[in-house]
């Protein structure tokens, strides 16, 4: 008993120096070599041979393109022949009472008034948030992993719970989970759970689009080139999965087209945990994969998926 005690007394000291140092590092406004997050140019949304976004006008080609724009951190909206998808909505003015908000990132305003699906890929507090979630249009349906229904059910018009490869039909698309290899629970000591941590595969009339939540590399992301035909693939690049390893889950599902994500929100992700990943994505020579950054706040990028496209797998890695 007294060894848990003392075992405790320090896990929690370490907490609390961690937490210190964190807050410390923010308000000095500390940044590591390379991190110039915000001055990455978004400008590039399509490359011939990769997804080309249609004329603006094209009455076919409207219903399959794909307009995505990142409002910070993990937190993309999605947008479709009138219709509205977010992931992640994680908007707060603070993080887990501790951590504000750049200045520079949009706040809820920036939020569509109609939406029609909310996914969630996991409770930690930089992906979940509750004070977002009752800012948002209460007639979405809301796609989560297991407790979904227990943490926020009854809130909105529909709440749906998805296990590893369960697909449901939300308005224009059919959205399944998949595998994503991550500690669970708002407590990130909590051991891994494939049932409260997931990923999402966005299936319609348009680019396909892999959501990869949190997670490690693992052989998950060569399971999911091997069951989908990916367009666009959304990656999480932390230090769960940094540069080198985010661009081989890249060549693993098969995208054309690859968008960073889990930065623009709050400062202590963008200078402890990504800087130094930047120059590493830059190094990486994808054989297919366009990278392209979307800055929080700004234009949306617009995709399409081009006439011809490799097999479901052709681009993982050997």
């Amino acid at each position: 008993m007294r060894l848990r005690r003392k075992r405790a007394r320090r896990l929690l000291a370490a907490l609390l120096v961690a937490a210190n140092v964190a807050l410390l590092w923010q308000a000095l406004g500390l940044v590591l070599p390379g991190c110039a997050l915000w001055n990455v140019d978004p400008s590039r949304s399509a490359q011939e041979g990769h997804l080309l976004a249609p004329p603006p006008g094209t009455p076919t080609g409207e219903r399959r393109a794909l307009a995505v724009r990142s409002l910070g951190h993990c937190c993309v909206v999605i947008e479709q022949a009138g219709r509205t998808l977010v992931t992640d909505p994680m908007l707060a003015p603070r993080m887990a009472g501790m951590f504000d908000r750049s200045e520079r990132a949009p706040g809820v305003e920036a939020l569509p008034t109609k939406i029609d699906a909310i996914l969630i890929t996991h409770f930690h507090y930089d992906h979940f948030s509750r004070w977002t979630l009752g800012q948002m249009d209460r007639e979405a349906t809301l796609v989560g992993p297991r407790r979904m229904a227990e943490l926020y059910g009854g809130q909105f018009r529909r709440t749906v719970e998805l296990g590893p490869w369960q697909s449901a039909e939300v308005g224009l698309w059919k959205i399944t989970a998949v595998p994503a290899w991550h500690p669970t629970g708002r407590n990130p000591s909590v051991p891994y759970d494939a049932t409260t941590t997931t990923g999402y595969v966005i299936e319609g009339p348009g680019p396909t689009v892999c959501v990869s939540g949190d997670s490690e590399y693992r052989e998950h992301f060569r399971q999911i080139g091997r069951r989908f035909r990916i367009d666009l693939a959304l990656v999480n690049v932390n230090n769960h999965l940094p540069g080198p390893e985010a661009a081989r889950a890249v060549r693993d599902v098969g995208a054309a087209v690859w968008i960073p994500l889990h930065w623009g929100g709050y400062p202590m992700f963008d200078n402890l945990l990504i800087g130094g990943q930047l120059q590493a994505l830059r190094n990486e020579q994808l054989p297919q994969g366009l990278m392209v950054w979307l800055r929080p706040g700004g234009e949306a990028a617009r995709f399409m998926r081009p006439a011809a496209r490799q097999e479901p797998g052709a681009g993982r890695s050997r």
